[in-house]
Order: C-alpha cells, then structure tokens, then sequence
C-alpha cells in the first residue's frame, strides 16, 4: 500500500452531546497510532486511551476511517485526531537474505506517516522566516516574555480596541494637540485676535477644515463627534440588517437526534438521521450484535460493524440480494446460521475480509466450561459453509471445541482444516468426529490437536471416517490422543473395511493414541506415511492386559504404499497386510520405521503382496517381531539392514517370541540384518511349502535362544539358502541351527561363520593342476575363480575360459555330479555358492 494524502489531522469537531462516531482522514496501520484528544471550553485538554475511551475502525484505510467513542461529546467541548506513531523501526533486513517488496514499503509507509505526524507538530509551531538569522531568537523570546507580563495592560487595551483605532486614526492630530496648546499658551497675548479660530477648532462643521495659519490644518471638536456618532450608527443598522437577514433564513421545525444539510437547490435547510448522515458520509455504523444490525435501514447504513457478539464480530455490508451471483445467493440461503450472510428485507448482509472462515463466526465458542457437545452445531454449520465453495480454509481459532460427530460433505475440488490456538474435543462415544458418507478429495487437515474425552470401541468411531473413499489428501501434524489413558480415541483415520477405497493419501508427522485403530486403510493405491507415531494400549510388559490394538491395517487391494519413518508402538498388531476385503495386495515400502512392544511387529497375511523393508527396527514384540503368513508364492518378503530383536522381552512362553517367523509360503530375502536376543528364536521357520528358495544372507545372527524347550538361533524348513551369515554366542546354552529332517536335504547352507551341531556342505577340494573334480555336493553351484595364474577351464572335458597363464576372473556352472578342472601354474582363489 502507499500514502497518497498529506492530511495530517482531523478535527476539531464540536461536541453536541449525542455523536459519538467521527472520521478520521489519513492512514493508520495499527489502532495504537492515532491520539485522540477531548478539550473542555476552557481549552483543557485530555487524551483518551484506546477500548476505554474509544475504538478504532478501518485500520490500513489509505482514506483513514472512524473513532468511535464510547460516551456522545458532550456540548462545548471538541475532539482532535493526530498520528501518534513511535520512533522506532524494527524491521531487520540480513545481508542476502529473502527480499520482500511488502516488508519494505511497509516500512517506508510508516516512515512518512511519522513525517506527517512531525509535520502536524511544526504546523502548531512559532516559527521564523527563512531569511531571518536564528540568533535573533534570544530577543523574539524576551519580547514575547515581556508581552506576557503585561498581559492584563494589552487586555484592557483589547476591551477599548474602539477607542484605540479611533485614536489611532487620528495620531496625528493627538500629537498635534501638545504643540498646539503651547502655541495657544504662547499666543495668550494674542488671544483677542485668535479666539475666532478657538472657537472654529472646537465648533467648527463637520468636514469643515480649519487652518489657522499657524497649526497644521485640520478638523474641529465638533466634526469628531459627529463623526463618532456616525460609526455608531452605521454600526447599529448594520446589526440590524444581520439580525433581519438570520431571521429570514427558513428553517425546519427541531427534531432529536437530526441533523441540518443544506438542501440542494441552496433553498433552506432539511434535518438528517444519523444514519443518513452516515450513509452520506460512507461512514461504517457500530451494532452490538445482528439484532441490532438488522435494525438498521439497509438502504441508508449500508456499512456496520458487530463489536459485542464475541466470535461473530466482525464488519459487514448491506447488498441488494438481487445484485448477488446466483452462486452467491445459494451460499446465502444455506447459511442459516448467520456466519457469512444474513438477510434484512430486500438486502442481505455480506461479512468482508473472509479469508479463511473461523468456526466461531457460526456460534461455536470453544469457551472454557462448555458441556460436551456443546459447539457441535456451530462447527456443523462452519463444515457445510466451507464445504459448498470451490476451495475453502476452515480456522478452529483460540478455545476448546467441545465436539460429537461432524456429518462431512464436499461440494468443491479442495479443503482445509486447521488450528490456530484451537482444540478440539472428541465428546461422543459411538461416532466419529469426522464422518464423510460419500467420496472425499482434496482434504487437507493439519496442524490439529484432538483430544478424546470419552472411551470408546470401534474402529469405525475415528477421529476421520470414510465410508466410501478418500483420496488425493493430506493429513499433517495432528495430535489425537485422550485427555488420560482410558479415554484415547478408538481409532485415528479409517474407512470401512469392506468397501472403502484410499488413493494418493499423505499422512506427515501424526502422533495418535487409539484402543482400537491407529489407520485403516481400504483398497486403492499410493498412501505415504512420513514419519509420526501410532500408540497403543496392548500394555507391556503385561501382553494381554489390553485390548488387541492395530497400529496400521490394510484391509486389501492396496499398492504404492511407503513407510519412512513411522512409529508404531504398544499394539496387538503393529502393521497389518491383510486381505478381509477380498481384494489382493501389492506394492508395500518401508524404510526406518520403527515397530516396537507390540505382539506383533509387522504381520503380513496376504496372498502376493511384495513387501521391500529397509533399515528398520522391529523390536520387543511377543509373538513376532515379523510374522510372514502368506498363501501364495506369489508374496515376497525382503529386508536390508535393520534390526529384528528382542522378541519375547515381556515374558516369552513356549512357540512364542521370535524374531522373524514364517508359516508356509511365498518368499523371504534378508540380507544384511542384525537378528538378536529374541527369547524363543531368532529365525522361526514353522513351515514352508515354497517352491522357491529363500535367501539368507550375510545377516548377524546372536544371543537368540533361551531356557525355553525347542529355543534356537535359526530353525529352517524346506527351501533355505542361507549363506556367509555370523551365527555366534546362543543363548541359554540352545543349539545355532535346526533343521526340518524331513526337507533338510532341500537346504542350501554354506560359508556360514560359527555354525555347529549340524552337518556343513563342504566344497569341494581344488585338485592339482590339470585334474578333473566332481562336485559330489549334491547341489549345483556357482564357481567364483579370480587371481592365480591360470590357462584353461572345463567342465565335463569341455573349455569355458582359458586365460593364457594370467590372472583368472570368471564364473562355472557346474552341477550335481559334474566334473570341472583347472589348469594352472598358481592356484586361483575359488568360491563356491550353492542353488
């Protein structure tokens, strides 16, 4: 914004003890820099302080605006308006920092208005002009003193200002006058001889000059007292006249609480009403609440502002309904609450400044002391407001919302909800807060703290609730948890298991406590959790004290789903892939998060889902911290890195408290993780049908195992490659490795650090130069041949390299019952990995 006019003050306006609304003519841009002044008929003046004595409109108005006083100005008395800003500057522009055009001319404003506010003082100020020199000021103050001193000589001069101009006028025949009488007294001798110019200076006709010959010429006595009676009298019809001409002026009868205007045609005058006066004026009318504004005459007050009615203050104009869009008058006619629009005959009331709508401006109050429930209507009524426009902000500003369930519908492409100092309270027990009943997008919720004041049950009663669908939204920065323990939320966000669809869905940095359901999530595709954290009440270390919570469900047919860094803790089940829908699984990621003392940590039941786990911590859980129990070989497990620990922390039993288990099929790839201190095993293989091998490599495997019957590090069934993995230091003194005996024959062990109790496959021996060697493993392998210096290669007496006497670097198949042989001058190094 600029500053387009040098008014510089406003006022002085004459009280007459009934307006109590004045204007001010230059900008503001805060209700603190303005000063208003009341001066009594003696000239003392009083500065009235802000909301005691007055409130300021139009703040930022480069025209100014209005003062509105809280007692009428009483007759006799006047108000003055002047800036009033402070000489400060706080800005703080950073070398190479951001440049924000608006912060500077902000600035820039406020350095002129503090100019005209100086500028207004100088105006007031006795001044000198530019060609005088400043050092003559010592003697202007002194002469001013000395005037002052004789303040009551220059009043009585000032009541005699007649007599003063009289003899002004006449000067020079009052200094005439001494000169004269000493000339007549002179003359004494020759009176005889000039007593006839004696008597024509004192009687002598008016306008008659006299002139003695010796006197300058001038008029007689006679003539000046004629002349005095003159001045009188011309004086006096002159007031006649004015008297006459005030008296014919036409009038109209008085009328409380009016005005006078001139009339147009400069006939008379005609009295006006405030509000005319207002209306003609374009000034704003002050109204305690919307009863008062709908009192006022919409075709005169077409401005008001509401000052009394808490958080559905705010300012207003009156439009024609007619003039308003159709889409308009739909959002008129549906806002029977009052919070944007209400009607006043042939007008409708529209609220200015809507930016984002605050919940309070439909009647919630959010108010200390409120019953449970008590804001549902208003907060109902701000939804449906916001949700009928193409893109709304929904504001829960200061206070708590004391809230049962919200009935969500979406006429627009985008909607968001937020706080601004605002809680909510979740106070039903067998609904949810928020409840969509048909298809949902472009929701954007952020930045809410929900509290459940009430227990419940139900993962259908959530803070959010789809029944049909969601998509292409955001959810961020939300707290929901109980205002104690036993009243945390049942479930945080859900839809209905059975048919509800989720597609492009962003949760961020969510911290929820639930009984029941931290998130549900229905078929669809790309859902992103980034980081946050779902708490449970499945207590530890007392594993069935609490009720059997779900930190994350996935009820089927859902893909492109990414976990970074999520939390989910102390939960019957911490990450649950699950097919209760009907429909299958498919793409799931997880990297750094973080499952810990729930019973289980991820399970996964499906039929052909690929789960990729990176770098995560899955710990302290009782049945499993991953249980993989999947019908298909379709589904396929593989993790990198990470920890999977200290499985059965909170009191292991027999069958329970392993690391990693698997039931029966699909496929399992780790590579890379620490597996330790789970009580029962830290690899459980219960079963496996696959006919695909599992892979199980360079993992460290330690202190599995304890004094429970069948406890192991690693148990394997059926098709098990498990490869240079470090298996050390069992607990409780139990074995490193189990083998199904009935598959064992099917496993692919080798290389592996620190094995015992079972029998390795030992590679076979690398014979001299030139001899043939038959791998009698019983499993094909992968010959790794590097270094050396080596000529040619076969298998089964057929060439496959020949390296000339150098170093060798390639690869041999050779299968069960195959023969190889290498000739050479120094042996190569050798590795061998079993399929």
């Amino acid at each position: 914004m600029t500053v387009p006019s040098d008014t510089n003050r406003s006022g002085p306006y004459n009280g007459n003890g009934v307006t109590t609304v004045f204007d001010y003519g230059f900008k503001i841009t805060n209700e603190n820099y303005i000063k208003v002044i009341k001066a009594d008929a003696a000239g003392v003046e009083t500065v009235l302080t802000i909301d005691a004595d007055y409130v300021v409109s139009d703040v930022g108005n480069p025209a100014g605006g209005q003062v509105a006083l809280t007692v009428a100005l009483p007759v006799g008395q006047t108000l003055t308006m002047i800036p009033s800003v402070p000489f400060t500057q706080e800005i703080d522009l950073e070398n190479q920092g951001a440049y924000y055009a608006q912060t500077v001319e902000d600035a820039l404003d406020l350095s002129v208005m503090r100019d005209q506010q100086l500028q207004e003082q100088v105006n007031r100020a006795v001044t000198i002009p530019a060609s005088e020199d400043p050092a003559q000021l010592d003697g202007l103050v002194g002469d001013i003193l000395r005037l002052a001193d004789s303040a009551g000589n220059i009043d009585i001069v000032a009541n005699n200002i007649a007599d003063v101009n009289t003899a002004a006028d006449n000067m020079a025949a009052i200094i005439a006058a001494p000169a004269q009488a000493a000339a007549a007294s002179a003359s004494a001798a020759a009176a005889d001889t000039s007593e006839s110019f004696a008597r024509k200076w004192a009687t002598e006709a008016e306008d008659v000059a006299v002139n003695d010959g010796v006197n300058p010429a001038g008029f007689s006595a006679f003539h000046w007292m004629r002349k005095a009676l003159g001045y009188a009298s011309s004086a006096s019809a002159s007031a006649i006249a004015a008297a006459a001409s005030a008296a014919s002026i036409a009038l109209p009868a008085i009328v409380a609480s009016t005005f006078l205007q001139a009339k147009a045609d400069a006939s008379g005058y005609e009295t006006k009403t405030p509000a005319e006066v207002r209306n003609a004026l374009a000034a704003a009318a002050f109204v305690a609440d919307r009863t008062a504004a709908k009192a006022l005459d919409p075709s005169k007050d077409k401005a008001f502002t509401i000052y009394g009615e808490g958080g559905r203050n705010g300012r207003f104009i009156y439009v024609l309904t007619s003039s308003l869009s159709a889409t308009e008058q739909g959002y008129a006619a549906a806002d029977t609450s009052e919070g944007i629009y209400f009607t006043n005959g042939l007008y409708t009331a529209v609220r200015q400044d809507v930016v984002a709508m605050d919940v309070k401006w439909w009647g919630a109050t959010g108010a200390p002391g409120n019953a449970a429930g008590a804001d549902t209507a208003g907060v109902q009524a701000a939804y449906n407001a916001a949700s009928l426009r193409p893109s709304a902000t929904l504001v829960f500003s200061a206070g708590n919302f004391r809230c049962n369930q919200i009935n969500c519908t979406q006429s627009g492409s985008y909607m968001e909800v937020t706080a601004k100092g605002g809680i909510i309270s979740h106070d039903q027990v067998d609904a949810p807060l928020f409840r969509w009943a048909a298809a949902a997008n472009g929701l954007n919720f952020h930045d809410l703290n929900i509290i459940s004041t009430v227990a419940r049950s139900g993962y259908v009663n959530a803070a959010f609730h789809f029944t049909v669908s969601c998509g292409g939204s955001t959810f961020e920065n939300i707290n929901y948890v109980g205002d104690t323990v036993p009243h945390s939320g049942s479930a945080f966000w859900t839809v209905l298991s059975a048919t509800g669809a989720c597609d492009t869905i962003t949760f961020r940095n969510n911290v929820v406590r639930v009984s029941d359901m931290g998130y549900g999530i229905g078929y669809g595709s790309a859902v992103w959790f980034y980081g946050g954290r779902v708490l449970g009440l499945y207590n530890y270390p007392t594993w069935q004290a609490g009720p059997q919570t779900t930190g994350v469900q996935f009820f089927g047919g859902q893909g492109g789903v990414v976990n970074h860094g999520m939390d989910t803790i102390d939960c019957y089940r911490a990450w649950w892939q699950s097919e209760v829908n009907g429909q299958l699984n498919r793409e799931f990621f997880i990297t750094q998060g973080f499952m810990d003392g729930s019973y289980y940590g991820i399970l996964i039941q499906d039929t052909q889902s690929y789960t990729n786990i990176v770098g995560c911590w899955a710990h302290s859980c009782h049945e499993a911290c991953i249980y993989f129990d999947c019908s298909s070989d379709l589904a396929t497990l593989t993790i990198s890195g990470g920890i999977i620990g200290n499985a059965g922390v909170g009191g292991a039993v027999s069958g329970a408290a392993s690391g990693l288990v698997k039931t029966a099929k699909g496929r399992i790839h780790l590579t890379g993780v620490t597996i330790r201190d789970n009580r029962y095993r830290g690899i459980d293989y219960r079963g496996n049908t696959s006919t695909f091998y599992d892979t199980i490599v360079d993992c460290k495997i330690y202190n599995n195992g304890a004094a429970i019957a069948n406890s192991t590090q690693v148990a394997l069934v059926g098709n098990v490659e498990f490869k240079r993995n470090s298996v050390r230091n069992p607990a409780g003194g139990a074995p490193n490795l189990v083998q199904d005996a009935a598959t064992k024959t099917s496993m692919r062990i080798a290389n592996n650090d620190g094995l015992s109790g079972f029998a390795l496959v030992t590679d076979p021996a690398i014979g001299a130069t030139g001899v043939a060697v038959t791998n009698n493993t019983g499993f094909d392998a992968m010959l790794y041949i590097a270094g050396g210096a080596v000529f040619e290669c076969y298998v089964n007496g057929t060439i496959a390299y020949n390296f000339n006497g150098g170093a060798a670097r390639g690869t041999l198949m050779v299968k069960a019952g195959d023969t190889f042989t290498i000739a050479y001058t120094t042996v190569p190094t050798i590795d061998f990995y079993y399929l």
